[in-house]
């Protein structure tokens, strides 16, 4: 007499083990998926690294200034961008750059760079003996430039 073959369960497993692997699957997956974009961030990195490199080589040449600011657009969003503004601004500190100082001022004003431009920027005002710009932009100790302290 034929007898079907009876078909067993699947063992059952623990709920934790369960939650375990599906953890370990959907980790795996978001790996795999995550791999490229974090490659491709580190090839955009060291591609701005590059490019930061070649911008620095072109600081303090006038006939390659648009080279110099073409490379420095591209790098807005690199880490080391402050300095290549603040670079690019103290070749050029006059009142009709007041505007790009003081949004310079404002967007790193709790950095070095800030300091060291508002000094460059005073003694500016100073020699061009405007006073109450120099009343506005002075800021008491900030400075180590003991001189500008004089003319507050």
């Amino acid at each position: 007499m034929f007898q079907p073959h009876r078909v067993r369960p699947a063992p059952r497993c623990h709920p934790w083990l369960r939650g375990l692997l599906l953890l370990a699957i959907v980790l795996g997956v978001t790996l795999v998926a995550w791999a490229p974009a974090a490659q491709a961030q580190t090839d955009s990195l060291s591609r701005q690294r590059l490019l930061y490199a070649e911008a620095k080589k072109y600081i303090g040449q006038p006939k390659l200034l648009p080279r110099f600011r073409q490379l420095k657009t591209r790098l807005v969003g690199y880490p080391l961008y402050p300095y290549l503004e603040y670079q690019d601004l103290l070749g050029r500190v006059s009142m009709g750059e007041q505007a790009d100082i003081d949004r310079f001022l404002r967007s790193y004003d709790s950095t070095p760079l800030a300091g060291r431009l508002r000094d460059k920027w005073l003694d500016y005002l100073r020699l061009q003996e405007h006073w109450q710009e120099y009343l506005r932009y002075y800021r008491v100790g900030a400075s180590e430039n003991r001189e500008l302290a004089c003319y507050y």
